[in-house]
């Protein structure tokens, strides 16, 4: 599957530790090559099913935002919810890493998911541990980017 450009996508991984974290791609971040190998219809219900996971607990908002609430509702099922923010930044600004914005009060185990999701988030394995820093830096040889944009020529 080719990267979903423009896409407001979502996909899973784990860390270390067997956390569970839920990657929002802003049409622009970065997806590891494995997550894109499942089936497309599959990664397109991935923030559905993702959604429809039972609620452990409270969620504590990282991150300031206007409107926390997907992010928060990711957390409340357990999960590290991580947004490509960049989307927002200038260019100046970016930082090219993916931004945590929520963190789950009860976090969820790898092997605490349906077997559907557990397979997805076993395509991307993340170092450390999610939450214990704001923003998170994936490994670069693992990832498929969107191409660059062009820009369209000024009609003079």
């Amino acid at each position: 599957m080719d990267y979903p450009e423009e896409i407001d996508c979502l996909w899973l991984g784990t860390d270390a530790h067997g956390n569970v974290g839920a990657f929002v791609t802003a049409g622009r971040g970065p997806i590891p090559e494995a997550i894109l190998q499942i089936p497309s219809n599959l990664l397109e219900e991935l923030e559905r099913m993702a959604n429809e996971l039972p609620r452990t607990g409270l969620a504590v908002s990282v991150a300031p935002m206007k409107r926390p609430d997907d992010f928060v509702a990711l957390a409340e099922r357990g999960l590290f919810a991580y947004d490509w923010s960049d989307l927002h930044r200038t260019l100046a600004d970016a930082t090219g890493k993916y931004e945590l914005m929520a963190s789950p009060g009860v976090a969820i185990k790898l092997s605490d998911l349906p077997q559907d999701l557990m397979a997805v988030a076993e395509c991307a394995s993340v170092e450390g541990r999610f939450g214990t820093t704001r923003f998170l830096d994936m490994a670069q040889d693992t990832l498929v980017r969107p191409l660059p944009r062009t820009r369209n020529p000024s009609p003079i």
